[in-house]
């Protein structure tokens, strides 16, 4: 029976008959469906009806809802960002068992997301192999030994801006998860050598490593991580200012499988630091040095002489490259989309230069920002 209603026009069903139905009916033809075609199609045309408005979600709890897609679809991915309850986020955590598929949760932002919870719930999450729990400032470092306890495979961890996570995490990490290959700890205070040496030695498959503002990082830490990671292909040390060119020379003869790199606000970098990318890097993509003030044309252009698969290239706030830098770029950079020269003094025709592709490009000047800060300040005066 359930099989001739969808031989009726796919209008009439989703206008006329799912029009008069009830969330419990749906619930019950749900049911009826007796193959996962049947009831992607079933979601299909109920995702058409009245209850796809915003008075439906007061009708409906997040668990039910939740049971309802994933019998429909395979699901892979779960957000639990923003502002779902204790109550919500431990309905869908049991539902967890239905999604076979299912490899990565996001938990951004969720100050419902605590060591208590974990210790009731995280039994439900052994086959996730990616989290994102950046700004949950309730996890402390006992909630990441558990979400690391609970899940084996774990490959991908952002534990970004988790305001009461400390550096000891690094172990309970190296124990539990040596499959790491990505890792953002941006905030993170206190890394110290002995902390990252006893983690980078046990998870040498790491490939992308966010350090951003993690402010006693010194060439000792990268030094550690470049020996123990030849495998790194992503990695953000911005507003690590204790790093100086040493180190960074020493990661570009280690880790030549490097393609992104981001140093914005590493003002102790030199043309030395650039120089050695530009020879040890050559598959680099992305790269940002944008208030590295030491910087001059001489590293640039041997950047875009050595590193010709650049895609996205940020300088800006660097005072002393000129256009010299942009047709260096321009010559022998083909796959270029992007490039950020914001408060470059010296930069003066950049659209002069004969791009080989299509490249957006961020310009803008002193003058534009004086020009704001009067505006601001006649609108503040008035």
């Amino acid at each position: 029976m359930t099989k001739h209603l969808f031989d009726l026009p796919e209008f009439l069903i989703s206008l006329s008959i799912f029009s008069y139905l009830e969330i419990n009916d749906y619930c019950k033809l749900d049911i009826a469906c007796t193959s996962r075609q049947l009831r992607q199609h079933l979601y299909y045309l109920f995702s058409c009806s009245k209850w796809n408005q915003c008075e439906f979600i007061t009708n409906i709890t997040v668990g039910k809802m939740f049971w309802l897609f994933s019998r429909s679809f395979p699901l892979t991915q779960v957000s639990l960002a923003g502002d779902l309850t204790d109550d919500d986020i431990r309905g869908i955590f049991e539902l967890l068992p239905l999604c076979p598929r299912l490899v990565t949760i996001n938990f951004n932002s969720n100050l419902s997301i605590t060591d208590s919870l974990l210790a009731d719930t995280g039994k439900f999450l052994a086959g996730v192999s990616q989290i994102d729990a950046s700004y949950c400032h309730n996890l402390t470092d006992n909630g990441v030994h558990l979400l690391a306890q609970s899940s084996p495979h774990l490959a991908k961890l952002n534990l970004s801006c988790c305001r009461n996570v400390t550096k000891n995490v690094l172990g309970l990490l190296a124990v539990k998860c040596g499959r790491l290959s990505h890792l953002n700890i941006s905030y993170l205070q206190g890394i110290d050598e002995m902390s990252i040496k006893f983690f980078a030695q046990r998870c040498s498959q790491l490939a992308h490593l966010n350090l951003s503002r993690c402010t006693e990082v010194t060439d000792s830490t990268l030094l550690i991580v470049s020996e123990a990671c030849p495998k790194l292909t992503d990695l953000d040390i911005s507003n690590c200012r204790k790093v100086k060119d040493f180190s960074i020379i020493e990661l570009s003869k280690r880790c030549g499988m490097l393609q992104n790199l981001n140093f914005r606000h590493c003002k102790s970098l030199s043309d030395k630091a650039l120089t050695a990318v530009s020879e040890g890097c050559p598959l680099l993509e992305t790269l940002t040095v944008s208030y590295c003030v030491k910087l001059t044309d001489v590293s640039l252009v041997s950047i875009a002489k050595g590193c010709r698969k650049l895609r996205r290239v940020n300088m800006s706030y660097c005072g002393f490259i000129t256009d010299v830098t942009i047709q260096a770029l321009g010559r022998h950079c083909p796959q270029l989309e992007h490039l950020n020269l914001s408060f470059c003094s010296y930069i003066l025709h950049p659209e002069t230069v004969n791009f080989r592709g299509k490249v957006d490009i961020s310009y803008k000047k002193f003058s534009q920002l004086a020009h704001w800060h009067n505006n601001f300040l006649l609108h503040t005066s008035s």
